[in-house]
């Protein structure tokens, strides 16, 4: 006790030797655990407050005493309570995570806060994530955005480039491209000097802070770049940011330290660089594309054998593309031994071209087995080509009866997306006003409810049994005129359900999300828009995809969430000339099929390949609609799914009895420039409603970005 004492006294004379020699007591206690404990408790006891970290650590541990998290918790608890702010970290970790004491998270918070308030970054960091999370109360972007803010006067990387990103997608802030910017460029200021070792105590000791921040805020920049229009600047900072992600790997690998996906991914932006329009490799850019693929294959190798999150899609196809440079020797010899490799692994991560591929190669090899487990890959991928080849398989065709049967209906398939990509494509002359989805006060309050983050801000798509025209999707296969024959009759002659399409033996039930190009028009709001009490919420076409290589049928094979963020809109036709068009460009793609299922052994196998190509065909049915609804100038999203499927949610309208089926977008209302709500011409006391929807927007950060407007429609 005397050393204590002495101490003691020490410690109240000069801390710093008092520190010196409580460090050289341990090391002379280093071979007796339970004296070292003894000891180090005991000048925890009467002050000395370096010993209480090990105290702590040892009863965690159970180095020298039992462990024990419930004493470790109250030790740490003791030092706060005298006044020891570094401990309020630890001690709020041990209230969310109930180690040592029960879970409290409104402690949690308390003590969070207090170690934010003490300049404990990461701590900052944790408040803003918990202010985002309902988990931990009531969330609350205006705290969340305030301790982002606190990392960033303190010139944290991390924080600035999160600034950024809310600036550029209005997430809680008014979203601005000034800011975007701004926040971008400080975050590349400030990486870079932590980069080279300048001005950062964490530089030394946190590894993601310094390899991984500089290489994310040149990718924003270079986006914020993008955003006002320079290209060229942005082009070099993606080449920027891929390199130094690059260099950031290397350095990692030599350190021996663990990354995370992020910097193989950001490498990705190189690859653009080295290809002309369209996608090509150019020329002259070969040999570096296939070199810096074969570094972003490394960099993903580096990262997996310390993280097991699947790989990232992106990253999938760059082993794809790394694949068939190899399959085809663009920059360099080919090399099918090494596009096997890559191909397979594409294919095992999910890739749904390179399964197929490796599916035929199996099936060329004769391998059933092989090519059954790939082909199975390709259609939970959602490759069509996989799916219908699948589907053939399944009716017991081989050989060239197989082979005739899969070209004649991919044959169909890419007639049918030529068709849906061009003669149904948005183009942007038809949405200059922008595109038009009609609905309720109800539903409109539930998109605006909760907070951004919360993804409320989406579409449903509905069944068409709820659809106003009887004749839903039959205008192409009931078309006749001049007597000639409908090119379809042949296809539909034994098919009994119209309402449904057949795929893999189950029935697949169609859902639409319905827009139009008229944003303020008489006869939606009578229709669509409760009479004219309802409100059109406008979208830019930037939120939407024009062009998509997907088909409609979305089935419970696939591994992923299916509805993409980004829909794809369609136009609607109306006029019996584009009727006349689509059914001329379908009839030389359905002839070769005719001939495969009128050779045809059996006539079960006659009727399975007839239901393939009527479901190939939906993604068409659904895109022609009688002339009486021209006036409409509809545009849609089209997915079929199962009954089963477990994406479909249900509600019960209040003057129903029954439950209605729909699909859920992706968030993406409100946040983009150029958006609008209209309040329609007979809703009631319409300056109120105004001022709440500018109120709500606002406190969503969305004001900036999306107008309240009133109808100009003369509603009688």
């Amino acid at each position: 006790m005397d050393e204590i004492n002495a101490l003691r006294a020490l410690h109240a004379r000069n801390p710093a030797k008092a520190k010196s020699a409580f460090r050289r007591s341990l090391n002379r206690l280093e071979g007796d655990r339970v004296g070292r404990f003894s000891f180090v408790r005991d000048a925890a006891v009467v002050g000395i407050y370096d010993a209480i970290d090990e105290v702590v650590a040892a009863y965690r541990d159970g180095d020298g005493v039992e462990p024990d998290r419930s004493k470790a918790f109250q030790w740490m608890e003791k030092a706060v309570r005298d006044g020891l702010d570094k401990f309020c970290f630890e001690l709020a970790f041990c209230y969310r995570d109930g180690d040592g004491t029960a879970r409290d998270i409104p402690n949690f918070r308390k003590y969070m806060t207090l170690a934010a308030e003490a300049g404990e970054t990461e701590a900052m960091y944790k408040l803003a994530a918990t202010y985002r999370d309902p988990e931990f109360g009531e969330p609350s972007l205006e705290r969340a955005i305030f301790w982002t803010k606190k990392m960033a006067d303190r010139g944290a990387p991390g924080a600035l480039i999160q600034l950024a990103k809310q600036y550029r997608d209005g997430d809680g802030v008014e979203k601005s491209d000034d800011q975007f910017l701004s926040y971008a460029e400080k975050a590349t200021a400030e990486a870079r000097k932590r980069w080279l070792g300048k001005g950062a105590t964490k530089a030394a000791t946190d590894a993601d802070w310094v390899y991984e921040d500089l290489p994310e805020a040149l990718a924003v920049l270079a986006d914020a770049k993008r955003r006002k229009g320079h290209t060229s600047s942005a082009r070099a900072l993606d080449r920027q940011a891929a390199q130094a992600a690059a260099d950031a790997l290397e350095v990692a690998k030599v350190k021996g330290a663990n990354v995370g996906q992020l910097l193989p991914e950001i490498m990705l932006r190189m690859l653009p660089l080295y290809k002309a329009k369209g996608g090509v490799v150019r020329s002259g850019g070969a040999l570096p594309y296939r070199a810096w693929l074969e570094k972003i294959y490394s960099a993903i190798k580096q990262v997996g054998t310390n993280d097991p999150t699947p790989i990232p899609g992106d990253l999938v196809e760059a082993i794809y593309e790394l694949g068939i440079a190899a399959l085809h020797g663009v920059g360099g010899a080919p090399d099918r031994c090494r596009a096997e490799k890559y191909l397979t692994e594409a294919a095992e991560a999910g890739h749904g071209r390179a399964a197929y591929l490796c599916a035929l190669r199996r099936l060329k090899a004769g391998d059933k087995v092989e090519f059954d487990r790939f082909i199975d890959l390709a259609s939970k991928a959602n490759d069509m080509d996989a799916m219908i080849a699948q589907q053939v398989a399944a009716i017991g065709l081989t050989g060239k009866k197989f082979d005739a049967a899969t070209e004649a209906l991919q044959g169909l398939r890419r007639t049918v997306l030529y068709i849906r990509n061009s003669k149904h494509r948005v183009n942007i002359a038809d949405v200059s006003n922008g595109i038009a989805h009609y609905t309720d006060g109800g539903a409109l309050s539930s998109m605006l409810s909760g907070t951004p983050s919360d993804g409320r801000n989406a579409v449903r798509l509905s069944s068409t049994v709820y659809v106003n025209d009887p004749t839903e999707g039959q205008r192409l296969r009931e078309f006749s005129q001049d007597g000639s024959t409908n090119p379809l009759a042949f296809l539909y002659q034994d098919i009994n359900e119209p309402d449904a399409l057949s795929w893999q033996g189950r029935n697949f039930h169609v859902f639409i999300a319905c827009f139009s190009l008229q944003c303020d028009s008489l006869n939606l709001w009578r229709f669509y828009g409760r009479n004219g009490t309802g409100f059109s919420i406008v979208s830019p076409m930037a939120v939407f995809d024009a062009e998509s290589g997907d088909g409609m049928l979305r089935g419970p094979w696939a591994k992923t969430k299916r509805t993409a963020a980004k829909l794809a809109l369609h136009l609607v036709r109306y006029d019996d000339e584009h009727v006349r068009q689509t059914l001329a460009e379908l009839a030389k793609a359905i002839k070769p099929l005719e001939d495969v299922i009128i050779n045809a052994d059996v006539l079960e196998d006659a009727r399975r390949l007839r239901e393939v190509a009527i479901a190939v065909l939906g993604d068409l049915m659904y895109l022609y609609k009688d002339a009486q609804y021209a006036d409409e100038k509809e545009v849609r999203a089209i997915e079929a799914r199962t009954l089963g499927d477990p994406e479909i949610k249900t509600f019960r309208p209040a003057d129903k009895s029954y439950e209605r089926l729909y699909l859920e977008t992706g968030a993406f209302l409100f946040r983009e420039a150029g958006s609008k709500v209209i309040i329609g011409p007979k809703v009631d006391e319409a300056d109120s409603v105004e001022l709440d929807l500018r109120h709500r927007l606002a406190q969503k950060g969305w004001s900036a970005s999306c107008a309240v407007d009133r109808s100009d429609a003369k509603y009688r």
